[in-house]
């Protein structure tokens, strides 16, 4: 038992403390009854004053109506006092236990007035058991003992009366029922209660939930207005929901021009065709899109590239949007394809410095060889009678020899080392000059078309390597054409070029802004695809079965020399064009003059230093030839020492660049024994550059390898004639 009643009394505990922890509740919810309880009680009251005088007898009439009148003002007063105010807190039992104890004290006043019970017993079980409206045990208890102390009042007046057995065992009964009333009403009042504090807590969950959220949304539309890059929001048929200010910024449109239109009205129609066709069904297939790249159109027009990284969301309404971050792409954009561009083109300085360094290692000993070889072919030609048998041969050995020549001298025209001697010329002329050598070999159907400038400003370069180039960029025309014919325009113009022009030209790179003449050629023919613009300037790369290759690298070698550039505009069906752009000079073209040619023959003695002994003996020849004498030497040091042992004062000097000992020093020290004397310099290139690094005034010159004897008289006679040594016809 003992445990038994451990666990009872811990029950009642808990439920007192349960009770007690929902006590203000309940208490407040008494006190909600109480007004229409004093109604309740006043109209009650009102009725049995009214009846009274009817039913009661006259002795006991007047403290009865009494009573139930003042009854009836008590609950009538605190009715209306309950209409414009609300009970106190905490004073809803002792309002209610209020309304109780006046019926009780009405009740009390019957049962002592009146000692037959029956006339009141209906009121006081009503009485007792409306207790039961007080939702506290203390207060229906200290209730129920009100009651029974009336009924005892009640009892003491008859106390032999049998009715009042009966009226006990009724309102025994009416306490049963009170205290069941109040037990239900309470379980009740409890299950509400936590019924109502759960559903207050989770009001409270859910209202600090919507708070979250609403400040998640604030946090999210802040973030997504304030960002640094690009967002909006797409529907499912690309319609744009939201944008921020980055997006608006960037683009140029304003809000009410983009939202609810296609995302398509603000990107370029090739990559709005890809958008509709596999960007938006990828993002709404596979829930995100990363790194796509779209081209979009800014409200004036412009356009500029964006990477898009895209993934859904739910939307507050519940449906699915997309939201995309997109990032300006154009500068980075321009930013590789300037180091693209820098890459080739220091790619393309490798290659030409390799090649420089390939054709200046082989041109030095090949063209001694083609120099043995044409000049004695020369000579054996002014020797032999014409109807001599083997006079055919040495011409083919000339031509050959020629040939030769001239390929070395293309390569050394690509790398940008080939002998030049440059001149202030009208590029026009040349065009005119040129054109009317080629036109016999274009095909017959092919016509020139020209529209040359005059009084344009002149170009400093060397008119046989212009001319080169000319001749080259018209032949490859007129093979575009080929046997079908069509147009060739040649025009000549002045133009203007910033830094940003130049670097968009083949070899441009470097280039100083400023005024250049330039040169376009235009044919209708075939045109180029785009493998093969990327390799036209590469050397011996040809798409003609008879080529060889080196027209084009020789061009743009050529003008790359001189300072210029070139750009190519071409398409497979529509042709091509070549422009050509040389800087201007500021000094005036140099008039053609047709002369006589000059007396080679001469007098005086020739020092003549050269490692090669072929082309000693054959250059020996030559100047015997023309009346020199020469003294020959295999290299500077023995010049050299010629010069310090002979005292003779030679008419001029022929040495050879790259002999032992080296061309400049030997020069260098000829011109400290004989400061006038006349150097003539050979080699198979880089004439500017020994010119340049010898740093020597006076009359010095220079003569490439291969040459023909009369190309070596010209030069010796006039730079003789220049230094003042005119030698003796």
């Amino acid at each position: 038992m003992k445990p038994a009643a451990s666990r009872f009394w811990r029950a009642r505990g808990s439920r007192d403390l349960h009770e007690q922890q929902h006590m203000d509740w309940l208490d407040d919810f008494v006190g909600a009854a109480a007004r229409p309880t004093a109604l309740a009680s006043a109209a009650v009251m009102t009725v049995l004053a009214c009846l009274n005088p009817l039913l009661l007898p006259a002795d006991v009439r007047i403290p009865i109506e009494i009573s139930a009148a003042s009854a009836a003002l008590f609950n009538a007063g605190l009715f209306l006092r309950l209409q414009s105010r609300e009970v106190p807190s905490g004073w809803g039992h002792a309002t209610v236990a209020a309304i109780g104890g006046s019926l009780l004290a009405a009740t009390a006043t019957y049962l002592y007035h009146l000692p037959d019970p029956r006339q009141t017993t209906t009121l006081m079980l009503l009485i007792v058991a409306g207790g039961g409206i007080l939702a506290s045990r203390r207060w229906l208890a200290g209730y129920l003992a009100a009651a029974l102390a009336v009924f005892a009042v009640g009892a003491l007046q008859a106390p032999s009366d049998p009715e009042w057995v009966h009226f006990g065992f009724a309102l025994t009964f009416a306490f049963v029922i009170a205290v069941l009333f109040h037990e239900v009403r309470l379980r009740t009042l409890l299950r509400l209660c936590a019924s109502l504090k759960e559903l207050e807590q989770e009001l409270a969950e859910r209202a600090r939930s919507d708070a979250a959220l609403r400040r998640s949304e604030a946090r999210f539309r802040q973030i997504f207005e304030n960002a640094p890059v690009m967002m909006h929001s797409l529907d499912r048929e690309g319609r744009v929901l939201a944008v921020n200010d980055r997006w608006l910024e960037e683009t140029g449109w304003s809000r009410d021009e983009v939202i609810g239109r296609s995302l398509t009205n603000v990107v370029t129609p090739e990559y709005a065709e890809v958008l509709v066709r596999e960007g938006l069904p990828r993002l709404w297939r596979n829930g995100e899109v990363r790194d796509a790249e779209v081209r979009m159109v800014r409200r004036d027009g412009s356009v500029f590239d964006v990477r898009i990284d895209a993934a859904l969301m739910e939307a507050a309404d519940g449906q699915r949007v997309s939201l995309t971050v997109l990032r300006n792409v154009s500068a980075s954009k321009r930013a590789r394809e300037e180091r693209e561009r820098l890459r080739q083109q220091l790619f393309e300085a490798r290659k030409l410095e390799s090649l420089g360094l390939l054709a200046g290692g082989i041109a030095h000993d090949f063209n001694n060889l083609l120099a043995a070889i044409l000049g004695n072919a020369h000579l054996a030609l002014d020797t032999l009678p014409a109807d001599h048998a083997e006079r055919a041969s040495i011409v083919e050995i000339r031509a050959a020899a020629e040939r030769g020549g001239l390929l070395t001298r293309q390569l050394l025209s690509y790398a940008g080392r080939a002998p030049a001697e440059r001149t202030p010329v009208d590029l026009s002329e040349q065009v005119r000059e040129v054109s009317a050598l080629v036109q016999r070999s274009l095909p017959a159907k092919v016509a020139l078309r020209f529209d040359l400038a005059d009084s344009l400003p002149a170009v400093e370069v060397d008119p046989g390597q212009l001319q080169q180039v000319i001749m080259n960029l018209l032949r490859n025309a007129g093979d575009a054409l080929g046997a079908a014919g069509g147009e060739i325009a040649v025009r000549t113009s002045m133009a203007r070029l910033e830094r940003e022009e130049l670097a968009g030209l083949v070899a441009g790179a470097g280039l100083e802004p400023g005024v250049y003449v330039r040169l376009d050629i235009a044919d209708d023919g075939c045109g180029m695809d785009a493998e093969t613009r990327e390799r036209l300037f590469d050397p011996f790369f040809t798409s003609k079965e008879s080529g060889h290759g080196l027209g084009m690298p020789v061009a743009l070698g050529v003008v790359r020399a001189h300072g210029g550039g070139i750009a190519v505009e071409s398409a497979p069906g529509a042709g091509t064009t070549f422009h050509v752009y040389l800087p201007a000079s500021s000094r005036a073209a140099v008039a053609r003059r047709d002369e006589e040619p000059a007396a080679l023959h001469g007098s005086g003695r020739i020092l003549l230093a050269d490692d090669e002994p072929a082309v000693r003996r054959v250059a020996r020849r030559i100047l015997e030839r023309f009346g020199y004498e020469v003294l020959e030497c295999e290299d500077g040091a023995a010049a050299l020492e010629a010069a310090r042992e002979t005292g003779v004062r030679f008419a001029a000097a022929l040495l050879d660049l790259r002999m032992p000992g080296g061309g400049v020093e030997t020069a260098r020290a000829l011109r400290a024994l004989d400061p006038e004397l006349p150097i003539l310099l050979q080699s198979g290139f880089d004439a500017d550059g020994a010119l340049a690094r010898i740093g020597l005034d006076g009359p010095i010159a220079f003569i490439a390898k291969p040459f023909a004897p009369h190309e070596l008289g010209e030069s010796l006679h006039e730079l003789i004639a220049r230094g003042g040594r005119k030698p003796a016809d």
